[in-house]
């Protein structure tokens, strides 16, 4: 039997996922629905599967105009009642009736919802969990739909059995009740496919907080120097996946934008570090750094200030651009130091009159 882990959600906080099963396409969403004084939530404190079951409460001498208290399962695709083999879920309820089951379904083919059709079991429950499915649920045609008994699931199907299913509520939708209810809802199964019913973790769509503390040292280097980049990243949510410092320069040149992975600094709230090694084919001149992250629900960020870091260069390299070569321009000390455009002349620097 194939299981979809279902996320479901409140109503009121965030719209249904939708999910996917591998094979084919079926998508579904639960949703729980409460209004008036009834209330559904999920619950830790009973569970057939799993951690969670939808927890259904209606007060007394309430019905479905005012009151609603259900777990909604949408349908999608050409499902026709004749191709609904079985169908089943569970429920658990101390001396409460047995948890109605909703079928909702387009019989004009206009794509909206017309006929409710509800399976109801006489009785009340008890403690222990119980298997509601086809062959132990009584049928018939809601209240407000124009009462019409149906029996039992063969029935349906000899009716309306070319219908469209759309969606399928559980719960205390459509039947009143002289006394209060609570009852616990657990795992929907439709055909093959079984809905489980877990609370889910709220979507994250904020990116990671880059606080204004980016700290670039030196801002002149040389080929050669390492540049040392720090920032603090933060994501009280997923969490931090990456952090990078980019870097670019704004006319041209190179390098073209480079990203270099940041790292962790060990004993920190979110201090990231990397020392980075100026190659000798940067071109020089000003140099434009920015610190980006992303976390672990692919939210991204890119800080909106960024550091300028000039690269210069060395008296050996002004040498080598006017054709000066010999094997000790690369070692010579003083060569290696920073030229000064203040003091020192760059054309036919080297060269005799």
């Amino acid at each position: 039997m194939k299981k979809i882990i279902l996320l479901a959600l409140s109503l009121l906080l965030v719209p249904a996922i939708v999910v996917i099963a591998s094979g084919e396409s079926i998508i579904g969403a639960v949703t729980l629905i409460a209004q008036g004084n009834s209330t559904a939530e999920w619950t830790t404190d009973k569970a057939m599967f799993g951690d969670y079951s939808a927890k259904l409460t209606m007060p007394a001498g309430t019905g479905w105009v005012n009151d609603n208290a259900e777990a909604r399962i949408e349908i999608s695709g050409e499902l026709k009642l004749n191709d609904v083999t079985d169908w089943s879920f569970w429920a658990k309820g101390q001396d409460a009736y047995y948890v109605p089951i909703e079928f909702y379904i387009d019989s004009n083919e206009d794509g909206m919802y017309d006929k409710i059709i509800v399976g109801q079991k006489m009785g009340s429950m008890t403690d222990d969990w119980s298997e509601l499915n086809q062959g132990n649920m009584s049928m018939y045609m809601a209240w407000k739909n124009g009462y019409e008994w149906l029996w039992n699931w063969s029935k349906v199907q000899e009716k309306y059995g070319d219908t469209t299913l759309l969606r399928v509520d559980i719960g205390y939708g459509s039947l009143g009740s002289n006394k209060g209810v609570t009852a616990y809802v657990d795992d929907f199964t439709l055909n093959n496919t079984t809905y489980v019913f877990e609370q889910s973790i709220p979507l994250d769509t904020t990116p990671p907080t880059i606080t204004a503390d980016i700290v670039v040292e030196p801002d002149i280097v040389l080929h050669g120097d390492t540049i040392t980049v720090t920032a603090t990243v933060t994501d009280n949510d997923s969490g931090v996946k990456a952090v990078s410092a980019d870097f670019f320069y704004e006319a041209g040149g190179r390098p073209l934008p480079t990203s270099v992975a940041m790292y962790k600094v060990e004993g920190t709230t979110g201090q990231y570090k990397v020392e980075y090694v100026v190659p000798d084919t940067w071109s020089f001149g000003n140099m434009k750094i920015t610190v980006a992250a992303r976390d672990n629900s692919g939210n991204y960020i890119r800080s909106t200030d960024f550091h300028i870091v000039e690269v210069i260069p060395k008296k050996a390299e002004i040498l080598q651009r006017n054709d000066i070569l010999g094997k000790g321009l690369d070692k010579a000390p003083g060569l290696q130091k920073p030229f000064n455009p203040n003091s020192q002349a760059t054309d036919n620097a080297g060269k005799k009159k």
